[in-house]
């Protein structure tokens, strides 16, 4: 395993932080009166909000939906030291939250920017912990690779055994197993208690994780999804 599950929580929750992902005060469409605002959000249709300043203090927000100035209360705020594992718990329930450290607003988040990269690297982690858990706990020989429904991976899995005991090379039954097969082999051995289709979760968003190609949300329907998969490694690793 990479580390004990205290190490892995501490140092993803330490580095991995919505200060790291969110948009700074500096990088911010803002608005200095009701009038401006209005113009700023015609200008971009995409925005829910225009952020509203007073002597270069953000105040509130344009509302587009309801064409208004909304004063910031408490329930807009997060910390710049919220980490991203409680940001994607909040934004469950919520579009959007300004960031604060100290007393000074610095910057924003919405739900769209969870599909920054940098968030791909702690699930990856999260991911690697619990396959690196999971075969701990398994500690396969050989033959219960046989276990594995697909006879053609057992077949392919023991031919590789069998080739690298033939140049002397120490080789675990567990070598070259997929997540995929980790989680069915666990699941089997009732190591692991998950559902179907959180196991095939699991496997979806390793793939999306291990390639910059992939986005780690395809939809923002999909933050629960989300959420289980966090949930389920931070309690199996």
């Amino acid at each position: 395993m990479i580390g004990s599950k205290s190490e892995i929580v501490d140092l993803l929750t330490r580095e991995f932080t919505v200060e790291k992902i969110m948009i700074s005060k500096s990088g911010l469409i803002i608005g200095d009166s009701p009038e401006n605002c209005s113009k700023l959000s015609g200008q971009h249709p995409d925005f829910d909000i225009i952020p509203f300043s007073q002597n270069d203090v953000i105040m509130g927000y344009w509302e587009k939906k309801h064409k208004r100035i909304i004063p910031i209360s408490p329930k807009d705020l997060i910390t710049s030291s919220t980490d991203i594992f409680k940001l994607i718990d909040l934004f469950e329930k919520r579009m959007f939250y300004f960031v604060m450290k100290g007393t000074e607003i610095t910057g924003y988040l919405h739900r769209v920017d969870l599909n920054n990269d940098l968030l791909k690297v702690p699930f990856y982690i999260l991911l690697q912990s619990l396959e690196s858990s999971l075969l701990e706990k398994l500690n396969l020989n050989t033959d219960e690779i046989k276990l594995l429904d697909s006879q053609s991976r057992v077949k392919q899995l023991l031919h590789w055994h069998k080739a690298r005991q033939k140049k002397d090379i120490h080789m675990e039954g567990v070598h070259g197993l997929y997540l995929s097969e980790i989680l069915e082999l666990s699941i089997k051995r009732k190591i692991l208690d998950i559902s179907l289709p959180l196991k095939h979760d699991l496997e979806d968003f390793r793939n999306r994780v291990s390639h910059a190609d992939k986005s780690l949300l395809n939809d923002i329907s999909e933050i629960p999804r989300l959420i289980k998969i966090k949930d389920c490694c931070l309690c199996e690793i």
